[in-house]
């Protein structure tokens, strides 16, 4: 999958090519179709918050495509949107 990676203080972040995940247990995958990087993405790019590796956006939509072995509730193809940074 694409996704917007934090680099380095010199290089900022690059769109790079990551495996595709696999759900855990209690855990479901997203195929995601949309997502924003916000006010929250930039700061922590541009106050040194983030690590070598970490994918930014945290607010996004799209579809189930993979459930964990106990998560009950959700069905593949449903489609969810996620801001899991609050409550």
């Amino acid at each position: 999958m694409r996704a917007v990676r934090y680099v380095d203080a010199e290089v900022g972040t690059a769109v790079s090519e990551v495996p595709d995940p696999s759900p855990g247990p209690d855990e479901v995958v997203i195929s995601v179709e949309a997502c924003g990087l916000c006010g929250s993405d930039v700061h922590s790019v541009q106050n040194g918050q983030c690590a070598p590796g970490q994918i930014l956006g945290h607010e996004f939509s799209g579809r189930i495509v993979a459930l964990g072995s106990n998560v009950t509730g959700w069905s593949d193809g449903q489609a969810v949107a996620a801001s899991p940074l609050g409550s």
